[in-house]
This record gives C-alpha cells, structure tokens and sequence, in this order.
C-alpha cells in the first residue's frame, strides 16, 4: 500500500528489505524520487552495502566487522543488467569510448559499434 501511495509522488521508487535473524520478512525501506540520478545514487549506495545485488538486511550478523551478508553473484547482476540497461547499453559504451575509458576492441568493423561479440578492456 505505501509503495503504490508513493507512486503517486515519485517518478522512480526503490525498496530495501529487512529481515530478521530467521531470514523472515522486517518491513521494506522505501526511496522515492523523481530525478533518474537521486535512483541511481541510492541503487549505489545500497550496492555497496549489499554488493549481492538483492538489496536486503539482515541482523543476524549484527555486532560483527560487518553488517551485510553475501557475495556478488555474477549470472544475478549480468541478468539485472541485461533486463535494466540493455536499451541504454550501446550509448553507454559509445560514450566511455569517447572518454578513453574503454579499448582495446575486438570483434568489430568500425569505431563506436558493438555488434554481439564485441570484446572490450576496461580502463581504471
């Protein structure tokens, strides 16, 4: 219910779970907004606390060195990002191009195509 209240106030709306020691269901933190940044700092934010990607809590390990359970399942986030960006991919990649942040192309004809196949080297 508060999520679909927040609907009608926010352009873009993201949930954190909490659970308790039993893995059993807390309540839902709730982030709303209305500019595509303030998600994504937030998407961040959560990442990196929960770097699993399934954005939960859980206090069973409360009182330790850290408080986040989980490893970053690398099949869970390439789904994620196929099924969030994939319609954003191709201007996302011309534009690190443009800025030297990738090279080392492979698998393409021409400069900024990535047809399926394309490898890549990644800058720091």
């Amino acid at each position: 219910m508060f999520e679909s209240q927040l609907k009608k106030t926010s352009k873009y709306i993201w949930s954190f779970r909490m659970v308790d020691q039993r893995n059993k269901d807390l309540y839902f933190l709730f982030f709303g907004t209305n500019h595509i940044r303030g998600l994504e700092k937030m998407k961040d934010a959560m990442w990196k606390v929960q770097p699993s990607g399934d954005y939960r809590f859980s206090d069973r390990n409360a009182g330790q060195v850290y408080l986040f359970e989980g490893t970053p399942d690398p099949a869970a986030l390439g789904r994620h990002l196929a099924k969030e960006f994939a319609p954003h991919v191709r201007p996302a990649l011309k534009d690190l191009e443009v800025q030297g942040r990738i090279g080392g192309f492979a698998g393409r004809n021409r400069a900024s195509t990535y047809p399926a196949g394309t490898t890549m080297t990644f800058a720091e």
